[in-house]
């Protein structure tokens, strides 16, 4: 992009003029800009704004410029019976620049001198956007009600502010829009509120659609501006570190850019000092990075990122999110609670400076057998009622959508959450996953973790229940539920016989696990899709990698929650096979700005169907078809933190499920990894958790289990006394057997 120099504009309007009158012409250009630097100096002093005069004149140019092309007899918008809708044009002689008007660097005075004065202060200037109708007609509207009817009364009366960028900093100079219609309603009592907008205040901006500010203008917020460069990288990066960390990197970039420019210093000032002049050229120090009366740099803070990444949440990412969600089903759907992720970031802080953790349910997540989010809440109890609403609401979607509900849920505690899921969804399976059975035995094994054979056993009580593991291409397969009780009550004997494994609490975890198997809740209905836990395991690790680590204020929280729902749905989609995806889908390329792509394709086939109507779309296919846009499903779903019935009804008293710790959020769970001796399924859950969902006393993990040779014992299988044959209570009493699904 050329530079604006303006001796040069100078200098080229000037010989537009009638020969007698250029020096004038000059003059009063001049005036014009010291006029203009005086008042805005003035301005600045009485709002504390810094005053840094080189940067002050670069930009009254820039306005003189501004104001000369917009006031030329040959702009389109003088000529008689002009049409409104025509743009401002210019005469071949007139150079345009902006809307960023980039000060002459150490290249412009060594071509335009032939002994060039090189200054450190050439690189102190800061490149200027310009915010006005001319370069960006859509300006030309109230932001309040859309009117038309509105005046453009000059640029604002302070000059530029400072606009962050990725390695330098900028500045941005708007123009001020009055609405007429506004102006008149607020005169008559009729409406409050201001009517005259600077189109780089924030308030000018709030009621955009992000979509459509148009491409290169910063974007402003209510402490600082950015430039679309900065807040590209800012909420593409943002979900994957912290804002210190994006504060330290841009910083970087920063000082990385100062060296630079002060590199380029040194190396045209040794190529003018080689020339031959009468006046020796003299090294004058660069400025430190910092001097408010020098390089002036001030890359942005974490605060700051803090606050453009929760705008982008609330004004964008948002609602294209839950857009998007509502468009998603499946046949077999999997179920779970995630309560860590919560515990970190779902924090308030109170008028006395007390701080509370909102979401203490943990956050409910629905996943398909596409492993897609198709639901999810921030719930603030334990309560089933909150689980009914979500599943309420997602019975809704499922009939707007004319798709059959899902014939199965997929769960980690069957019997307790059965009650919360029917009363959402009668007549649907209820089952237990397979990750969690295993679990379960695992963490009744004598010396947990430290007993060699613990992998063993584990691969052994999957074998028992599965035919074939699942693999990337196709799902696991489950044998049928007589011969999953049969093997499953020969593994749990054989390794009773041998001796060394099972510790007291044993028997009534192979009760309750047994009688899930008598009566079907590890079988699978349909075994072409994936219907494991392993699965929904995984997504509550990277729910407590979205904050891993770091606190956070709940708004932020909330648009990190909305940006991983959004984002882990679109890769998870692109990962499917073709015929899973839809159109919509396939054309964003993987790109998760849903709501930038619907935009796209929703003006597009909007101007295809005005250009067919004019008669002149002749020229394109008729096998071209309008572009996919993202189907609008009006379920009235609401996800993130809600507030929601269940709180305070009186139905609401069963709890969810008991907190499970996990341990390691690092990398992505699967069962196959889940099985290996290093990594058993129970490392990913608390074994105190599962003890005390089955109601077992932990001490009876000290405590070994003996095989006797008098197998007839048999107790009642709900007793904490060693058993050796287990005959499975049928009544759903204790633990978490249950009833059949």
């Amino acid at each position: 992009m050329a530079t604006f120099d303006p001796e040069i504009i100078v200098a080229t309007f000037a010989a537009r003029e009638p020969f007698g009158n250029r020096v004038k012409f000059v003059k009063d250009w001049n005036l014009e800009v010291k006029k203009l630097v005086e008042k805005w100096t003035k301005a600045r002093e009485s709002s504390d704004q810094p005053i840094v005069h080189d940067q002050l004149v670069f930009a009254a140019q820039v306005v003189q410029y501004m104001n000369y092309i917009t006031h030329l007899p040959s702009a389109g918008k003088s000529f008689p019976n002009a049409d409104k809708t025509i743009p401002i044009t210019l005469p071949a002689n007139i150079p345009l620049y902006g809307p960023r008007f980039i000060p002459p660097g150490y290249l412009d005075v060594q071509k335009r001198h032939a002994s060039p004065d090189i200054k450190p202060k050439t690189a102190y200037l800061k490149p200027l956007h310009i915010i006005h109708p001319f370069y960006y007609p859509q300006l030309r509207a109230c932001p309040r009600c859309g009117s038309e009817q509105v005046t453009l009364q000059g640029f604002t009366t302070t000059s530029y502010r400072l606009v962050h960028g990725v390695s330098f900093e900028e500045t941005a100079l708007g123009c001020q829009v009055r609405c007429r219609p506004c102006s008149d309603a607020r005169r008559l009592g009729d409406l409050e509120g201001p009517c005259n907008f600077a189109t780089t205040n924030c308030l000018f901006w709030e009621n955009w659609d992000p979509n459509a500010i148009p491409r290169g203008i910063p974007m402003f917020f209510k402490r600082c501006a950015v430039t679309r460069d900065l807040y590209k990288l800012l909420i593409e990066m943002r979900p994957s570190m912290t804002a210190g960390k994006l504060e330290e990197h841009i910083k970087q970039l920063h000082l990385l850019e100062y060296k630079e420019r002060m590199l380029e210093y040194l190396v045209f000032f040794k190529v003018r000092s080689m020339q031959i002049s009468a006046a020796a050229p003299r090294l004058h120090p660069y400025s430190e990075p910092y001097d408010e009366n020098g390089y002036r740099d001030q890359s942005i803070t974490a605060d700051m990122i803090s606050e453009v990444y929760q705008g982008f949440g609330e004004r964008s990412r948002r609602d294209e999110s839950i857009k998007y969600t509502r468009t998603l089903d499946g046949e077999c759907l999997s179920m779970d609670a995630c309560f860590k992720a919560p515990k970190r970031g779902a924090v308030v802080v109170d008028s006395k400076g007390a701080r509370h953790r909102v979401g203490k349910g943990g956050i409910l997540s629905v996943i398909n057998e596409r492993s897609e989010i198709v639901a999810w809440r921030v719930c603030q109890t334990k309560k089933g009622a909150e689980m009914t609403e979500l599943l309420s609401a997602l019975r809704t979607r499922y009939e707007i959508l004319g798709v059959p509900l899902p014939w199965g849920f997929i769960v980690d505690d069957c019997c307790a959450m059965r009650p919360s899921i029917e009363a959402a969804m009668k007549d649907v399976l209820v089952l237990l996953d397979i990750f969690h059975c295993i679990a379960r035995y695992t963490a009744v094994i004598l010396g947990g973790k430290k007993n060699p054979l613990r992998g063993t056993v584990a691969r052994e009580i999957r074998d028992s229940l599965l035919k074939e593991g699942a693999t990337p291409d196709k799902p696991a397969t489950y044998w049928a539920r007589g011969e999953q009780e049969e093997k499953l009550v020969a593994t749990y004997e054989k390794w009773l016989q041998h001796g060394g494994i099972w510790s007291a609490a044993a028997p009534k975890c192979h009760a309750c696990q047994l009688e899930h198997v008598q009566n079907g809740c590890l079988t699978r209905l349909n075994q072409n899709i994936r219907s494991d836990g392993s699965r929904i395991e995984s997504l509550n690790r990277q729910w407590n990698a979205v904050i891993k680590h770091v606190a956070s204020g709940l708004a932020n929280y909330l648009a990190l929650s909305y940006d991983f729902v959004l984002r882990k749905n679109i890769r998870t989609a692109m990962r499917n096979p073709r015929e899973q995806r839809s159109d919509f889908v396939e054309s964003t390329y993987g790109s998760h700005y849903v709501g930038l792509v619907d935009y796209v394709a929703r003006l597009w086939n909007c101007l295809y169907e005005e250009s067919k109507a004019k008669g002149t779309a002749d020229h394109l296919d008729e096998a071209f078809q309008p572009l996919p846009v993202l189907k609008e499903v009006l379920s009235g779903e609401t996800f993130g933190l809600a507030l929601t019935q269940g709180m305070a009804s009186l139905c609401g008293k069963l709890d969810i499920k008991e907190l499970v710790k996990i341990e390691d959020d690092d990398e992505p769970l699967v069962l196959e990894d889940a099985l290996d001796e290093s990594t058993s399924p129970h490392e990913a859950v608390s074994e105190t958790a599962l003890l005390k969902a089955m109601d077992i006393d932990p001490a009876l993990l000290l405590v070994p289990l003996e095989a006797r040779p008098d197998v007839s014992t048999n107790p009642s299988p709900l007793t904490n006394g060693p058993v050796t044959s287990i005959t499975p209570n049928r009544g759903g009493e204790g633990g978490d057997g249950g009833g059949t699904p």
